[in-house]
């Protein structure tokens, strides 16, 4: 009979635990369920209350150019929704899964899923598998799918919205390859011409040539540069030659969409064309920061999802007196932090305080040590 019992006993301890275990698999699905569906709600809820903003300031210009509302939609507002989620995915991200984590612990839901053998550890599995999938989403989107939208966006925006920037950019210095180094005080991208322009070359650290020019014009057809008034300082075997000309043309390897300043149009790039532009300016000795801190962000923004859901789900599982309301202010704060922590880490990057690889990862670094001190609390 005690062998008999110890059976029993045995099976009955087996269908509990398969009971657990049912159990949490059906609260994953839950979890998950309510991730996906907060998250398209507070997606749908933001988006429309920013482009009912934005309507708002541009509609005296969309009036003045006489376009319609299909006009509007289609050719604007259609991407514009792309990139407010770039914008601020992980910020959709952190108040879905404070929202609803809130919800949960107020109805004493997580309570429930504790006492029927979940532990903290394995109720985060659901909210990393769901805040994972959405990174990689986010990730596709903001190196592929965003910069697409946006060079369509932008080009409206330029078209009708707003106001023409300056044509000219001051004080280029590019270096064209090993021995060969461009510099310009003012490049006027409507003419396609450069003003008081010096192209040197040194070899072994030693001038070998230096050409000095009141002017250089761009020919698209040849994709030559035209240099007028010309004065040739040359250097060979100890002894200086000078020449002055009227013009001459040279075979420089120099783009000119490589003299604008193209900040402003960072975000039509994808991850490929950033890259590519990145070697580009590397390789003739200009400054590719911007470009870096860019293509660095893109990826650690989608690492940042995981990260504040993390912060998210410690900061709101426990029940509060303040409930939802508490709950959400804290994660406005911690979500508004965030972002003030991302564009200080920019501006010291650009001064070259920080390496563009450091800038970018510079706020999921601090917030990693906030969901460590978060956790320790609540572990308590």
């Amino acid at each position: 009979m005690g062998i008999q019992y110890s059976n029993n006993s045995i099976s009955l301890s087996y269908i509990f635990v398969a009971s657990i275990d049912r159990m949490i698999k059906v609260l994953d699905k839950y979890i998950i369920k309510q991730f996906f569906g907060g998250f398209i709600f507070a997606l749908i809820l933001i988006v429309s209350v920013a482009m009912t903003i934005d309507l708002g300031e541009h509609m005296n210009k969309f009036v003045l150019h006489n376009l319609t509302i299909g006009q509007v939609l289609g050719e604007f507002y259609i991407y514009f929704i792309p990139y407010l989620i770039g914008l601020l995915g992980p910020y959709f991200v952190f108040i879905t899964v404070i929202y609803f984590t809130s919800r949960l612990s107020s109805r004493s839901e997580i309570i429930a899923m504790f006492n029927s053998g979940m532990s903290f550890k394995r109720l985060l599995v659901p909210y990393i598998l769901t805040s994972t999938t959405l990174a990689l989403i986010f990730w596709l989107a903001v190196n592929y799918i965003i910069p697409h939208s946006d060079v369509k966006r932008l080009a409206f925006e330029n078209k009708y919205i707003a106001y023409q920037t300056q044509s000219s950019d001051a004080h280029i210095h590019r270096r064209l390859n090993d021995s060969t180094y461009f510099y310009l005080r003012v490049y006027d991208n409507m003419a396609k011409t450069a003003y008081n322009v010096t192209i040197e070359k040194i070899v072994n650290g030693e001038l070998k040539e230096k050409v000095m020019a009141d002017k250089a014009t761009f020919d698209t057809l040849t994709r030559t540069w035209r240099l007028e008034k010309l004065f040739i300082r040359s250097f060979i075997d100890g002894k200086e030659t000078i020449e002055v000309l009227e013009s001459k043309i040279y075979h420089v390897n120099l783009d000119p969409s490589l003299l604008i300043k193209r900040w402003t149009h960072i975000q039509e790039l994808n991850r490929t064309e950033l890259s590519e532009l990145i070697n580009q300016l590397q390789l003739q000795g200009s400054d590719a920061r911007l470009y870096e801190i860019e293509y660095h962000k893109r990826t650690s923004k989608c690492f940042g999802i995981i990260l504040l859901t993390i912060v998210g789900v410690i900061l709101a599982s426990k029940k509060v007196r303040g409930g939802i309301g508490l709950h959400l202010m804290l994660g406005l704060a911690l979500g508004s932090v965030y972002e003030v922590i991302v564009k200080f880490s920019d501006s010291f990057a650009i001064k070259a305080s920080l390496t563009p690889l450091v800038a970018a990862w510079l706020p999921n670094f601090l917030y990693l040590i906030l969901a460590g001190i978060l956790w320790k609390k609540y572990q308590e």
